[in-house]
């Protein structure tokens, strides 16, 4: 028995490194993908925002239609605003957006050929399509970090009400 004296410590010290790292492991794992579902979930959310009012959601700072009809030309429109804000909104603190970018899509072309969000759109046939690259606010060497992407597409649902 005197023998045996200090060989819980020793044994501890093996285990516990181990153990430890492998729960650093799950709480990581566990941030991650909780920051994706948020991130999925508020791409979902803007998606559905779009097929509700859809005209000129694709005019904002960089995109090619932006400025189209009478879309605003100096700045983002209200209808992407409205998008970004539904996606930041549920995507929550785990993620950081880095852009995000809605267009719509001509639903008789299965190459996904993009079209301009006005009153050409044809609910019930027509997709709008918001694109989000993010990155995981958690990394770890187990998880890669990076820049990922998120899509989401939904048919356009009506013709926009028009506000007097």
């Amino acid at each position: 028995m005197r023998d045996e004296k200090g060989s819980t410590m020793i044994e501890l010290a093996i285990v516990a490194p181990v153990l430890f790292a492998l729960f650093l492991g799950l709480i990581t794992f566990s941030v991650m993908i909780g920051a994706e579902n948020d991130v999925s979930n508020g791409v979902r959310d803007g998606a559905r925002l779009g097929i509700i009012n859809f005209s000129c959601a694709d005019s904002y700072s960089g995109s090619p239609n932006q400025g189209h009809d009478q879309c605003p030309e100096e700045s983002n429109s209200s209808q992407f605003t409205a998008v970004s804000k539904a996606v930041k909104a549920t995507a929550g603190s785990l993620a950081h957006i880095n852009s995000i970018a809605v267009r719509c899509i001509d639903g008789t072309n299965t190459s996904l050929t993009s079209k301009v969000c006005n009153s050409s759109i044809t609910p019930g046939v027509d997709l709008i399509e918001v694109k989000v690259t993010w990155t995981p606010v958690v990394s770890s060497s187990y998880f890669g970090g990076g820049t990922r992407t998120e899509v989401s597409r939904m048919m356009i649902a009506g013709l926009p009400t028009l506000s007097s």
